[in-house]
């Protein structure tokens, strides 16, 4: 793999996110035995960064490959120049990465001081205007009208922008609800208590609080919708806390980015990570799916199809 090192920069953190995880899954396939190390820089802990740093860069050919990620280092100012002098100065191991994230755009005159040394890729959402139009295009790739991506807007507000990770399921969910009912998933005005105790059994893998939630619900057409597409938004949770892993920080600034009124369901997501591997994420949405398909068809028996979701995922 040659020589990496990149700054990040820009308000959509979401993208940030799926970025840097494609890096690491390139440097981990390259180096399985390589470490990753992750750091925010702050007022408190240059030194530590100045040890981290002269530990990536000394690095031998027969030492452990290394993935550095430092946040906010160039936002201290003057105070970091130390480290930024040295990162400059010396280069970089072949099994090596460094990987800078940055909130703001650097300056012109760092931009010409770093240009040789790091690759830089901006990430920033579109503002005002252009965030409709860049949504409208978005939605119609997707297969959405423009009341439908107008709407959506309404419910999220600035956050829409950042439903991009989740257009997709949300056409797909088109099949089998209407919009007002997907919405209304998404973005609900109160969430009936009996879905919090399922929810909770179910993100936990855990059999008998969530067959004792599920025998209390009356398991209409209704209730069954709720039921199916909160599976789906679940496994959306899970797969977005994937992309952080399970850094608390991350996952709150994941949830804010979402402008989520809580940060708590992508956190608590976060937590039951280790619970959850990839095809299972993958399953449990198709799982979702398929009720949703059957209470629309009514087809299947879809209550006792919900029930034989949790004897699968729930052992």
């Amino acid at each position: 793999m040659p020589t990496r090192s990149f700054y990040f920069y820009g308000d959509d953190r979401t993208k940030i996110l799926v970025r840097l995880r494609e890096w690491q899954n390139v440097f981990v396939k390259k180096f399985p035995e390589g470490e990753i190390i992750e750091r925010e820089a702050t007022k408190n802990n240059l030194s530590e960064l100045g040890e981290i740093f002269q530990q990536v860069f000394s690095a031998g050919l027969f030492s452990q490959p290394q993935f550095l990620i430092i946040k906010n280092l160039f936002a201290l100012g003057r105070e970091n120049k130390e480290i930024i002098d040295y990162f400059l100065k010396y280069a970089l191991p072949q099994t090596a990465t460094v990987v800078f994230i940055e909130d703001d755009e650097p300056t012109l005159s760092l931009q010409k001081k770093i240009k040789d040394k790091v690759e830089l890729e901006e990430f920033s959402l579109p503002k005002d205007k252009d965030l409709e139009k860049w949504l409208l295009a978005l939605g119609k790739a997707n297969g959405l009208s423009v009341s439908e991506i107008q709407q959506l807007q309404t419910a999220a507000g600035e956050g829409a922008a950042l439903y991009q990770t989740q257009l997709p399921a949300l056409a797909l969910m088109k099949k089998y609800l209407s919009w007002s009912e997907i919405l209304n998933i998404y973005f609900p005005k109160e969430i009936p208590e009996e879905m919090f105790p399922f929810l909770d059994g179910l993100k936990g893998r855990q059999i008998l609080a969530t067959l004792k939630a599920f025998n209390s619900f009356v398991l209409d057409d209704s209730t069954l919708i709720w039921l199916g597409g909160f599976i789906i938004w679940q496994a959306n949770m899970l797969r977005l806390a994937s992309l952080t892993k399970s850094d608390k920080k991350n996952l709150a600034e994941m949830a804010k980015d979402l402008k989520m009124k809580s940060t708590f369901p992508v956190e608590s997501s976060g937590r039951s990570l280790a619970l959850w591997p990839a095809k299972d994420i993958e399953a449990l949405q198709l799982a979702g799916w398929t009720l949703l398909k059957k209470v629309k068809e009514t087809k299947g028996e879809p209550a006792a199809y919900l029930h034989q979701i949790i004897m699968d995922f729930c052992r």
